[in-house]
């Protein structure tokens, strides 16, 4: 064995330790541009731990229906030819939202992520809340304990 954990590894000890009620959802989106009301997912991945420390692991390519802008290829390195034939999101939306509903969240810079998912559910038509979870951040928790090192690395974009 290499010594490194995994993630997987690092979620069984969190729902251990934390004694988890709900599942706990490590997410990630990777997205077209950084304005949730006009930029589109292109990835969605997520690791969960249930309760009973089993874990899921879900990772897609969505089609955004648009090219990928070029600024935003050379930060995920998901191309238009890569999503080409994968499925839009509203073909995934219902599966991805049940999955997640009632779940607890692990995210760096979530609030960007959260802000990205209701866009995109709100334009596939499908209901979802992040309302009554807990959510973890790793950057808000840098930022409290770091904050004169945080200033260049705030953005309100994911607001807009």
């Amino acid at each position: 064995m290499s010594g490194h954990a995994t993630l997987h590894d690092v979620l069984i000890e969190i729902a251990s330790v934390l004694k988890i009620e709900r599942p706990l959802t490590v997410l990630d989106v990777e997205t077209t541009g950084v304005w949730p009301k006009s930029d589109r997912i292109v990835q969605i991945a997520y690791v969960t731990v249930t309760p009973d420390q089993q874990v899921i692991e879900y990772n897609q390519l969505i089609n955004p229906e648009r090219s990928i802008p070029a600024e935003s290829t050379a930060i995920h390195r998901i191309t238009d030819e890569d999503v080409k034939e994968a499925p839009v999101f509203r073909e995934v939306a219902l599966a991805i939202t049940e999955a997640l509903s009632g779940n607890d969240f692990i995210g760096y810079n979530f609030r960007f992520d959260r802000q990205m998912l209701h866009s995109v559910c709100d334009r596939a038509g499908v209901d979802f809340t992040f309302d009554g979870v807990a959510l973890i951040d790793p950057l808000q928790v840098w930022q409290r304990l770091e904050p004169s090192t945080c200033l260049l690395y705030t953005s309100d974009a994911a607001d807009e």
